[in-house]
């Protein structure tokens, strides 16, 4: 098993602040000066920001895990100005792709309950984004459609995650991305 280290931002450290004389020719000022920097650098040294993982990074979950919040970081800076959440964009992006989809049937897509997807739903429907009708078929269910406004914000929304979606992609070649896709998929299927 390999040894892996990793990085972690610690708060409490401060930079330090250089040491200066504040009185010329002063030989003590020197050498506590030169103490203070071997007490500094031991101080950084037991301080280190790096822990090892004891394996940690062997566990395919917590590879996910991280990978997943590194990408989702960037998604919501990326999508901040447009004030559009993940589960909103993909809602927007699904109900765009099958216009008179119901509630039930994206809820069942993204994996999210009915109460949570409903939130989402009125949120879309307060912004003017979506409209809800009377499904012909059946008058208990609710088909979603994209306004027109909605349909503007989808557009804006694509090309954002489009140059989202490219940061990370270039890390991968065709292929290593056509692997990485199926095995994803493979997990999510086992689901």
């Amino acid at each position: 098993m390999r040894k892996r280290m990793i990085r972690v931002p610690d708060a409490t450290t401060r930079p330090q602040a250089p040491h200066h004389a504040t009185r010329s020719g002063g030989r003590a000022l020197a050498t506590r000066a030169l103490k203070d920097d071997k007490v500094v650098a031991l101080e950084q040294a037991s301080q280190s920001n790096e822990l090892d993982l004891g394996g940690l990074d062997e566990i395919l979950g917590f590879l996910v895990r991280r990978a997943h919040t590194v990408i989702q970081k960037d998604f919501m800076a990326t999508l901040e100005e447009l004030d559009v959440t993940q589960r909103q964009a993909a809602t927007l992006w699904l109900i765009d792709a099958n216009p008179a989809v119901s509630q039930s049937q994206l809820a069942n897509v993204l994996m999210m309950d009915r109460a949570s997807m409903l939130a989402i739903i009125n949120k879309l429907d307060a912004r003017g984004l979506i409209r809800r009708t009377r499904s012909n078929a059946d008058r208990r269910r609710l088909d979603l459609m994209l306004t027109a406004r909605g349909k503007e914000l989808l557009a804006k929304t694509k090309a954002r995650i489009g140059e989202h979606e490219d940061r990370f992609t270039q890390l991968f070649s065709e292929g290593e991305l056509l692997v990485l896709r199926e095995k994803l998929q493979a997990i999510v299927e086992t689901g």
